[in-house]
C-alpha cells in the first residue's frame, strides 16, 4: 500500500474531493468495517472504533 508521503497535500485533498463527489465514501468504509469484523483484515481496536464514528456520520450526512 502507498504510504501518504507518496502524495502531496493537494493530491491528498483531491483523492478525498473525488472519493466524496462520487457518493464511495461510505461503500469504502463499509468495506473496510465489513472485512475487519470477518476477520480478513487486521485493525486495532481505535482504527475499528473511529471508522465506525466515521461510517456514522457519513450515514448522517446522507453521503
Amino acid at each position: 500500500m502507498l504510504s501518504e508521503q507518496n502524495f502531496t497535500e493537494d493530491e491528498l485533498s483531491l483523492l478525498v474531493d473525488t472519493v466524496m463527489k462520487q457518493n464511495y465514501a461510505i461503500e469504502l468504509i463499509s468495506s473496510q468495517i465489513t472485512d475487519i469484523e470477518s476477520g480478513l483484515m487486521d485493525a486495532g481496536e481505535d482504527q475499528y472504533e473511529r471508522l465506525i464514528h466515521l461510517y456514522q456520520k457519513l450515514r448522517d450526512l446522507g453521503l
